[in-house]
């Protein structure tokens, strides 16, 4: 039968007296995951890793500094990287659908900025606006309009009205043209009246 212990013998005071500090504060922070030697290695390899589409993913339980030690590694990394490359996107005004991207040198981004503000200041007027309609009113000289509630239509003399005009000019065609590919007879014209 096992041997019953007193309190005394389950306690056991640590003996600071060999310890090179006085105080915590003396010492220096620790950097990486303690006792974790093969997590630390496997970091290090992840991180080294330039393919699309590789990640990396920390799991274990909380308060072992899986954050932390990730967050130190990356910082490290990135300061000995070269510095990451600026991209801006400009119109294409060849495909207004997908504007450029420019690959430029760190921080060349807010000169080409300036530049361009510089270039066009005084030749070009800039508006700011969050709303189409004043955009629109801005850029043709025309008022954009409102849709009457009770009829959805636009004034003829708006900006608007004249898109809706067009799209419903636009429909018409297509509707004839489908009639003609396809020989169905063109509808008969109803008289309101």
């Amino acid at each position: 039968m096992p041997e019953r212990l007193t309190a005394d013998a389950l306690h056991q005071p640590p003996d600071f007296g060999d310890l090179a500090f006085a105080s915590t504060d003396e010492l220096q922070d620790f950097e990486g995951l303690l006792g974790q030697p093969r997590a630390t290695q496997a970091i290090e390899v992840a991180l080294g890793v330039r393919q699309p589409g590789f990640n990396l993913y920390a799991m274990g339980r909380g308060g072992l500094g899986r954050h932390g030690a990730l967050y130190d590694t990356l910082l490290k990394k990135a300061a000995e990287a070269p510095p990451a490359r600026d991209w801006c996107y400009v119109q294409d005004f060849n495909d207004l659908q997908r504007p450029r991207a420019l690959s430029l040198s760190a921080g060349m981004a807010i000169r080409l900025r300036a530049d361009v503000v510089a270039t066009v200041r005084g030749r070009f007027t800039i508006h700011a606006s969050d709303a189409v309609d004043e955009v629109m009113t801005l850029l043709t000289g025309f008022p954009a309009g409102e849709a009457d509630a009770a009829t959805d239509r636009f004034p003829p003399d708006t900006v608007n009205g004249r898109i809706q005009v067009g799209l419903e000019q636009f429909v018409d065609v297509q509707k004839r043209l489908a009639r003609e590919m396809h020989g169905a007879p063109a509808p008969k014209e109803q008289d309101d009246g």
